[in-house]
């Protein structure tokens, strides 16, 4: 069931997944709501104590909108029931890429993935963040973070965990952001006049004016072999993916007026450019 019709809402949490478009989203929502915007910084405490969430919206008082890498999903009957969760997916295989890219670029000491990423190409990173002992940050990662089952094995009761939470929430497409941000506004206004997510993107790389087809064929030609085991390790982010856009396209249809609202967002941005 869509939450597009949703009447209840009091708050805006998104779900802030590594190189998913977060910090362009945080951007917009700091924007729209300032010191009533919460950027939930211990995200260990809500990954070990889900319940402090629920504490952190409810008594506050004074949070609208609120974004963490560490969501406990999917989200309490308390809290789901006045909320609008916002989740943005991305292409896993172009995913890959730019945490690769992401990691190489930092300045400093990181930790052993900006330390790997420094000293390989793409092929010897994947290879290396998919070997045993490496974590999820490349493997089925959006279903691991949306089944809120995140370190456990990502299998068929996962995945459908994953796609609750999904068909539960607001969905945007990292390739489609201006889309995206179009269907959150429109979805969300009664509730939220303030809402504007028009932006300037942040920790965006030159490869993004690239279509998508365009990208993962230059990641096929850089994977060789290795583009094959990075799909089959993703087998189910990619439907999870296709979900979204499924979701994102049937959505986009039942706005009036999509294309003067398409040009009435890219001026927004213009203007804060």
């Amino acid at each position: 069931m869509s939450n597009l019709t949703h009447s209840v809402r009091q708050y805006i949490v998104h779900a802030h997944m590594f190189k998913n478009a977060g910090t362009t989203l945080d951007w917009s929502l700091q924007y729209s709501f300032g010191e009533r915007f919460f950027a939930h910084t211990d995200d260990a405490v809500l990954r070990d104590r889900p319940r402090e969430l629920e504490r952190v919206m409810l008594e506050s008082g004074r949070i609208s909108a609120l974004s963490s890498h560490w969501l406990p999903l999917p989200l309490s009957p308390v809290l789901a029931n006045q909320t609008a969760l916002l989740v943005l997916l991305r292409h896993p295989i172009i995913r890959a890429q730019s945490v690769y890219l992401f990691e190489r670029g930092q300045q400093g000491d990181h930790g052993p993935s900006s330390t790997a990423a420094k000293q390989m190409d793409f092929r010897e990173f994947v290879e290396w963040r998919l070997s045993p002992g490496r974590g999820p940050v490349i493997h089925n990662f959006q279903t691991r973070y949306l089944s809120g089952h995140f370190h456990d094995e990502c299998n068929e009761e996962r995945f459908e965990q994953a796609l609750e939470t999904l068909d539960a929430a607001l969905v945007g497409i990292v390739e489609r952001y201006d889309d995206s941000m179009i269907l959150f506004e429109t979805a969300l206004c009664k509730e939220f006049p303030e809402l504007d997510l028009a932006s300037r993107p942040k920790n965006v790389s030159a490869t993004a004016a690239q279509t998508i087809g365009e990208r993962l064929q230059q990641i096929k030609q850089e994977l060789g072999d290795t583009f094959v085991r990075l799909s089959e390790a993703n087998v189910f982010d990619l439907q999870l993916y296709e979900r979204g856009c499924a979701l994102l396209n049937a959505r986009l249809a039942g706005i009036r007026g999509l294309e003067q609202r398409r040009s009435e967002f890219a001026q927004r941005c213009e203007a804060l450019s």
